[in-house]
């Protein structure tokens, strides 16, 4: 009598893995990579109307797209990348509802995406970002 059993599991954007194998089994072993979306700060002013805002994929390896639920007609966010050391390393002006924005020439790393009105940069949020 044969008995096999076993389970398997996988992940979207998996990037590493290391492959075993034997005349009678295999075993692939990964890195699994969580979605994260973090929220870090929000400053809103009970003058300014609520923007809902998101970002993905997270973790990414080249590129992020920045949604907004609307824009009101003549309005624009800025964009700003820092590093996990508060220097800025990307600044993007955003007067689109969905934007790409390319990560092709920033190292793997964590880092934060600011988002300001143009015209009130007292009007944030900030969003941790995972480039591997």
């Amino acid at each position: 009598m044969t008995s096999i059993s076993g389970s398997a599991s996988y992940s979207i954007g998996q990037l590493f893995y290391k492959a075993e194998s034997s005349s009678s089994a295999s075993l692939i072993q990964g890195v699994q990579q969580p979605w994260e979306w973090h929220l870090v700060n929000t400053i809103e002013f009970p003058d300014e109307r609520s923007i809902e805002m998101s970002f993905y994929p997270n973790p990414t390896t080249d590129f992020i797209y920045l949604e907004m639920d609307e824009l009101e007609p003549g309005s624009s966010f800025d964009f700003q990348l820092y590093d996990a050391m508060g220097k800025l390393i990307k600044t993007r002006t955003i007067n689109e509802i969905r934007t790409l924005v390319s990560l092709h020439n920033v190292s793997a790393g964590t880092y934060f995406i600011r988002i300001h009105k143009t015209n009130n940069a007292d009007y944030f949020t900030t969003f941790k970002l995972i480039k591997n």
